[in-house]
């Protein structure tokens, strides 16, 4: 049986209709992702993701502390002017969770490293415009 015979034309179009709306939710996710970042020179991206970074290290490691809270307001202070970086708070926390469970000791090593340069990261974090 050959594959044109298994395959009508009605399945071939779901299957068409299926890869494309994937493709395109695909497609708007980057977008949103560069759009939080489009005008943010690269050293700039790297401080915004470092400071998301460092919040969900608290977040995972330590929820009920004030510095968990303290950084996502003053990360949530510059989504005000980069309405897009919350997406990206989501993405870079569902990294984290998935490196936790798959990577625990290069997760650890990850954290500890955030927490050793957190008062640079914060310094750089906050003299971003």
């Amino acid at each position: 049986m050959r594959i044109s015979e298994i395959l009508t034309e009605q399945a071939l179009d779901e299957i068409n209709r299926r890869d494309f709306l994937k493709g395109l939710g695909a497609t708007a996710g980057l977008a949103a992702m560069g759009q939080t970042v489009a005008s943010t020179t690269d050293s700039d991206k790297k401080i915004i993701a470092d400071m998301i970074s460092l919040y969900w290290a608290y977040k995972f490691n330590n929820p009920e502390s004030p510095n968990t809270n303290q950084l996502l307001s003053m990360i949530q202070s510059l989504a005000v002017k980069k309405p897009n970086i919350n997406q990206l708070i989501t993405s870079i926390g569902d990294s984290y969770a998935e490196f936790a469970n798959n990577a625990p000791d290069r997760y650890d090593a990850q954290v500890k490293q955030l927490m050793a340069n957190q008062s640079q990261i914060v310094t750089k974090f906050k003299s971003l415009k």
